[in-house]
């Protein structure tokens, strides 16, 4: 009995002390597979070395798999959204007065602490081009029932499974058909460019992400009332907090520190500059005063970024996002940064303070005569823009370039091309400023034409034409061959019918592509093998042909750089044809020197045979 007592009390000291000497284990901080998520668990786990508690973080499947783990012990805390925390409360009507109060309520008895929101509301909101909505009259999700074939939607994973806010439940609330199967793109700047480039007719994203300014998009309002309100807050299960006190102290502190502009901002820096979550989470904490900022500037990767310098007056911004993403893509472990203090992006690559520059192919024609040409070449194609003549619809037609004409301001690309026809038509611009500010001159009576250089169907010139007291005019004419040669970068080119709202005919005008500008290789030689890495910090090298060739993939544009503009395309057709007149002379060569030698060889025998014979 003695020697029972003395082996269990043995058992249990062994027992406890490998419980006080085991080492402790770390903080599990759950993540969804988004930006967002990314960015704010990387502060959580700042937060947390900071207040000297371990901690990892957990990328959960979606929100559902994250819940699961929660209940289960297999994650500790994360940022959640009310909206969202209510699909597993099931059978709860959103309180949208006060919508955190109320998880709060129904989350305690899981033992899971919910805290004072973060400072944003991340709802979900349905999407379409600025343009779309003006031209086709949609402005609420509503709206969209007018489509008569019904809608294309490019979602998110997630967004498919949800039962009360995800997407039948949509389609049944406001009475909405689908034309085709959803388009299924987790990455948001993806899913953005689908509906950009005309895959889908609306998509699905959330209030903060980064790239829906830049994009030229506009949110459906929700008429009915469908989506709850989403206020971010931190979810804590109950034993952690009273377990760290000092990282509870901490937590309470983020409450309120994330309005949505700055969300709005960080997830940009991820989503369009392609900065690591975690650069972006401590770049937030070096601002604030929630960690010592000697400690959060010190923790901070100081990475060489890809600079893409344009000319904010060049109004580029769609093509700018393009190249950005395609960057992104090429240079996935650099962040990007955009440089904008330029007027002429060209010179910015060629000084070495920009790895690239986004242009219209026209800035390659506007350097001083008798200047050697920039060490640049255009590596991509971007865009392409058409010159916009608008005029009231109830001026009667009459000559093209009289009267008041207005033009883009002087120091942008489309004022650069505008001046360049009205000077060959022996015209001169009477107002000069932005889309917005020809507009209103054209509206007010105050000029009689605006000259517009832009992207087809452009979002700024779609809800003025389709309020139907401006039209556009035919301007094709203007370029006939001996203007051509002095502005070979423009095209014949025709905006097709129904771009805008009543326009029911083509309109025959003149285009310019917008490219991606890098350094130049020296024409006749190609690169050697060479990785991202090898072309930073700047100044970089150019672009090896395997880095050409996925660039132009990933900007979803194949057509090649105007045969006018430096290109290491025309490099290659160059080589390529050298190389094989090369082959050619060598050729030539060795037949000619085979025919002489035949030659020679035949007279040598003609001489040996009428040779005298030699004596004695």
């Amino acid at each position: 009995m003695r020697s029972t007592c003395v082996v269990s009390l043995a058992l249990v000291l062994t027992l406890c002390w490998g419980c006080q000497s085991g080492p402790e284990r770390s903080l599990r901080i759950g993540a969804k597979p988004f930006a967002e998520q990314a960015i704010l668990a990387e502060v959580l786990r700042h937060v947390a070395m900071e207040s000297h508690v371990d901690a990892e973080v957990v990328t959960c499947n979606d929100s559902f798999d994250c819940h699961r783990r929660l209940r289960e012990d297999q994650l500790d805390l994360m940022v959640e959204y009310s909206g969202t925390a209510l699909q597993f409360v099931g059978g709860v009507a959103p309180d949208r007065s006060d919508p955190s109060a109320q998880v709060r309520r129904l989350f305690r008895p899981l033992g899971l602490r919910w805290l004072d929101p973060l400072g944003f509301d991340n709802t979900y909101c349905i999407l379409v081009p600025i343009n779309q909505g003006a031209t086709q009259g949609i402005a609420t999700i509503a709206d969209l029932a007018q489509m008569p074939d019904g809608i294309r939607i490019a979602t998110p994973p997630e967004f498919l499974r949800r039962s009360r806010d995800g997407l039948q439940a949509m389609l049944r609330f406001y009475g909405l058909r689908l034309a085709d199967e959803p388009l299924v793109i987790a990455d948001p700047v993806d899913r953005f460019h689908a509906l950009r480039d005309g895959r889908a007719d609306v998509a699905v994203g959330y209030a903060t992400d980064g790239s829906i300014n830049s994009l030229g998009l506009t949110t459906l309002s929700d008429p009915l009332g469908f989506f709850p309100p989403y206020e971010a807050a931190i979810v804590v299960r109950e034993e952690v907090w009273e377990n760290h006190r000092q990282l509870g102290r901490a937590l309470e502190a983020l409450s309120g520190r994330f309005p949505t502009e700055v969300m709005r901002e960080l997830n940009s820096a991820v989503q369009v500059d392609g900065d690591a979550p975690e650069t972006a989470a401590l770049r937030f904490l070096e601002h604030s005063d929630v960690l010592e900022q000697q400690a959060a500037t010190s923790a901070i990767k100081r990475v060489p970024p890809v600079v893409v310098s344009f000319a904010v007056q060049d109004h580029l911004n769609t093509e700018t996002a393009r190249a950005l993403r395609a960057l992104r893509h090429l240079f996935p472990d650099r962040p990007l940064r955009r440089k904008t203090d330029v007027s002429n992006p060209l010179e910015a690559v060629a000084a070495g303070r920009a790895n690239f520059a986004v242009v219209g192919a026209e800035r390659f024609f506007q350097e001083r005569p008798r200047r050697r040409p920039l060490p640049v070449e255009a590596v991509a194609v971007l865009g392409t823009r058409f010159v916009h003549l608008l005029r009231p619809s109830d001026q009667p037609p009459g000559p093209t370039w009289r009267g008041r004409i207005g033009l883009q301001p002087a120091e942008s690309s489309g004022g650069a091309i505008g001046k360049v026809i009205l000077d060959a038509s022996n015209a001169t611009a009477a107002v000069r400023g932005d889309t917005k500010v020809l507009l209103a001159a054209l509206e007010s009576g105050e000029i009689d034409s605006a000259l517009v250089v832009t992207e087809a169907n452009a979002t700024e010139l779609a809800r003025p034409l389709s309020r139907g007291g401006i039209r556009l005019e035919s301007v094709g004419a203007w370029l006939t061959p001996t203007r051509s040669l002095r502005t070979p970068y423009l095209r014949r080119a025709r905006i097709p019918t129904g771009t805008y709202a009543h326009q029911d005919a083509p309109i025959d005008t003149m285009s310019v592509q917008v490219v991606l500008v890098g350094p130049a290789r020296a024409r006749g030689t190609t690169t050697g093998p060479a990785g991202p890495a090898a072309a930073l910090p700047l100044p970089m090298r150019p672009l090896t042909t395997a880095q050409l060739d996925r660039l132009s993939e990933s900007t979803g544009i194949l057509e090649l750089p105007d045969a006018v503009l430096p290109s290491p395309w025309t490099t290659r057709l160059d080589d390529q044809e050298s190389r094989e007149q090369t082959g050619s002379s060598i050729l030539e060569t060795v037949l000619n020197v085979l025919v002489i030698a035949f030659i020679v060889w035949i007279v040598v025998l003609v001489l040996r045979k009428h040779a005298p014979a030699a004596e004695g």
